[in-house]
C-alpha cells in the first residue's frame, strides 16, 4: 500500500473517532432548551432529509470579527447569592412598626399640649387694669398698668380640663402689685378653649409715700392718736383748725416693714388764744392676710411737738363787733329797773395797733352810754341813752390775758360818765361799759346809779 493511501485511511479513521466522540458528548450533555443549538452538525443519513445547515461551533476562546462583538457581553453575569435576614434586623422592623402604630394611637387618644406661649396670648391683661387691685385709705388704688407677665405652669384639672397659672405685674403711682391668676381651659374638638380666670393672690409693695391729700383728709384721726397732756387732748384744741402736710417720706422700720413718716403743721384760734404746732404721724404698710387682699397702709402712731400745747395771744388788730350778753345796775334802794338799750346797738371796736410785749393798744370804739338816772322797771331804752364814739383811745392790757380797763378823758361831759374794761372770759374777749348820771340815785347828793353792760366781742 502506498504511503498516500495509508495517509487517507488514517484521516478517515481520525474523522470517525472525532464523530464518535462528539456523539458521545451530545448524549452525555442535557438539553439546554429550545433556544440552544447543537455544537456541531453532520450530514443526515436519511435520503429524504433536507439539505443540512452549516453551523459552526464557537468556543469561549474563539475570536469573532470586530463587527460581531457588540452583541455579546464581555463580562460574565453573576446571580446574587440569597441570604436569610438576621434576627436582630427583623426585631428592629417589628419595633419600628409598633412605634408607628403607638404614635398614631397616642395622637388620637392623648390630648394636645397646651403651650405657655399660647396661655399668655389668651390672657387679657387689660381687664385687670380697670380693677382697683388695692384698697388702702391713704394711697391710690386705681390707674394700674401692666409692666410684665409670665406663665409658670399648666396643670390637669380633671378629664379634658387644664388650669394655667399666670403671674402679672402691675403698677400705679402708689404700689407695685403682682397678681396670681388661674386661667381654665376645656378641650373641645381637640382644641384647648380658654374659659374664666380666678385671682389666686395679690401681693402689693409700696413704691411711694402715702398720698398727701388722703392723709390730710384724715388729720383729725391723726390728732386722736396723740397722747393727752395735763388732761388736754390735741383734738379738742385743734379741731376745726387749719392743717398742712410739710413732709412726707417713705422708709422702713427696724424690722424691715415699709413705713411712711408724715409731718403736719397745725393751727387753731380760740377767740384770743392761738395755737400753733406740728404733729408727726407714722403709717405702716400691712401685707394682705388673704389671697384677695393686697395689703394696706395703717396709722400706727402720732406725736406732737411740745409747743403744740402752748397757747399764744392771737393778733387783735382789726375790727370787732360786740353783742350785749348781760346788763345790770347798782341802785341800792330805789329804781332798780334794767335799761336794755344796748340790745339795739352793737359795740364797734376798731383796733389800730397792739404791742404784744407791752400790752399797749390803740383803738376807736362806739357804744351806748346810759346818761340817765335809775328807772323803776325794765325798759328797752330810756331818755338819756346816748351813742358815744371815741377815737384814738390808748389803753394798756395784760399781754397774757388781754385784760385791762381805762377811764376815757371824755367821760363826765355832755354824754355822761362812763368807763371801759376788757375781760378775758375763758378765752372769750368781752368789753364792759359802765355808765350813769351823777347824783341820780336819789339818796346821796353825789351818788349815782350805774348801769353795767357786758358785750361779747367777735371778729367783724
Amino acid at each position: 500500500m502506498t504511503d498516500e493511501r495509508q495517509i487517507e485511511l488514517d484521516d478517515e479513521v481520525r474523522q470517525d473517532d472525532v464523530a464518535a466522540d462528539a456523539a458521545t458528548e451530545l448524549e452525555a450533555t442535557p438539553a439546554a432548551g429550545p433556544a440552544q443549538e447543537p455544537v456541531t452538525s453532520f450530514p443526515d443519513p436519511r435520503p429524504d432529509a433536507p439539505e443540512p445547515v452549516d453551523k459552526t461551533f464557537i468556543s469561549s476562546t474563539t475570536k469573532l470579527p470586530p463587527d460581531e462583538r457588540p452583541s455579546l457581553s464581555e463580562e460574565p453575569f453573576e446571580v446574587p447569592e440569597r441570604r436569610p435576614m438576621p434576627a436582630w434586623a427583623l426585631g428592629v422592623i417589628v419595633a419600628a412598626a409598633a412605634a408607628i402604630i403607638a404614635a398614631v394611637a397616642i395622637a388620637f387618644l392623648v390630648p394636645p399640649t397646651l403651650a405657655l406661649d399660647r396661655v399668655l396670648m389668651d390672657f387679657d391683661a387689660t381687664e385687670l387694669e380697670s380693677l382697683e387691685l388695692t384698697n388702702s385709705v391713704y394711697a391710690s388704688n386705681d390707674g394700674y398698668r401692666l409692666v410684665g407677665r409670665q406663665a409658670s405652669g399648666v396643670y390637669d384639672d380633671g378629664t379634658n380640663r387644664k388650669v394655667a397659672h399666670i403671674e402679672a405685674a402691675y403698677s400705679n403711682r402708689s404700689f407695685s402689685v403682682v397678681v396670681g391668676i388661674d386661667l381654665s381651659y376645656t378641650l373641645v374638638d381637640r382644641q384647648w378653649v380658654p374659659g374664666d380666670y380666678r385671682i389666686t393672690s395679690i401681693d402689693a409693695t409700696p413704691t411711694a409715700p402715702v398720698d398727701r391729700d388722703l392723709a390730710l383728709a384724715d388729720v383729725e384721726k391723726v390728732l386722736t392718736k396723740v397722747a393727752p397732756v395735763r388732761g388736754m387732748r390735741l383734738g379738742d384744741i385743734y379741731g376745726g383748725g387749719t392743717y398742712e402736710v410739710i413732709d412726707n417720706e417713705l422708709g422702713s422700720n427696724e424690722r424691715g416693714d415699709a413705713i411712711c413718716t408724715t409731718t403736719f403743721s397745725i393751727h387753731s384760734t380760740h377767740d384770743l388764744s392761738q395755737y400753733d404746732g406740728q404733729v408727726e404721724a407714722v403709717f405702716q404698710f400691712f401685707p394682705g392676710a388673704a389671697s384677695s387682699d393686697a395689703g394696706t397702709w395703717g396709722l400706727v402712731s402720732a406725736t406732737a411737738t411740745e409747743d403744740s400745747w402752748k397757747p399764744s395771744l392771737a393778733q387783735v388788730e382789726g375790727t370787732w363787733v360786740g353783742t350785749l350778753r348781760s346788763t345790770a345796775n347798782t341802785a341800792l334802794l330805789v329804781d332798780t329797773g334794767l335799761c336794755r338799750a344796748g340790745e339795739t346797738r352793737e359795740v364797734v371796736l376798731d383796733v389800730h395797733g397792739y404791742d404784744a410785749d407791752t400790752g399797749r393798744i390803740s383803738l376807736d370804739v362806739s357804744f351806748v352810754a346810759h346818761n340817765h338816772a335809775g328807772i323803776p322797771e325794765d325798759a328797752a331804752s330810756t331818755e338819756g341813752d346816748v351813742i358815744v364814739t371815741l377815737e384814738d383811745q390808748v389803753a394798756t392790757l395784760d399781754p397774757e390775758t388781754l385784760e385791762g380797763g381805762w377811764q376815757p378823758s371824755e367821760s363826765g361831759g355832755e354824754q355822761g360818765s362812763f368807763s371801759l374794761a376788757f375781760v378775758n372770759h375763758d378765752g372769750v374777749w368781752e368789753l364792759q361799759v359802765t355808765s350813769g348820771e351823777a347824783g341820780s340815785d336819789g339818796v346821796l347828793a353825789l351818788g349815782m346809779t350805774q348801769f353795767v353792760d357786758t358785750y361779747v366781742l367777735e371778729r367783724g
